[in-house]
């Protein structure tokens, strides 16, 4: 499979889980990676899903992009101002419009 149409896929199914959280959960899109596919965050910052290496930052972008069409919002308020680290290790809000 093609390294975009992985991306794609991983990301619909993160967005589909997303849906199914209550509003408010929190939750790192690493956490669901690991929930919805043993995906393994490797120390080079990437992803490795059934054998595949994905880049955790490409991966990311996508779902936040795909967040916003489903008017989901990946909610980091409560980190502003400070050091938190990598985007996809931050336990997001998951809030839904």
């Amino acid at each position: 499979m093609r390294r975009n149409e992985l991306i794609d896929e991983i990301s619909d199914a993160v967005i589909d889980y997303f849906n199914t959280l209550p509003d408010g959960t929190e939750i790192s899109t690493t956490d669901v990676v690991r929930i919805l596919f043993r995906g393994k965050l490797l120390r080079s910052g990437r992803y490795m899903i059934n054998g595949d290496i994905v880049d955790s930052f490409e991966l990311h972008r996508m779902i936040c992009k795909k967040a916003e069409a489903d008017r989901i919002t990946l909610d980091a308020a409560r980190f502003e101002g400070l050091p938190i680290g990598l985007p996809y290790n931050v336990s997001y809000a998951i809030r839904k419009m």
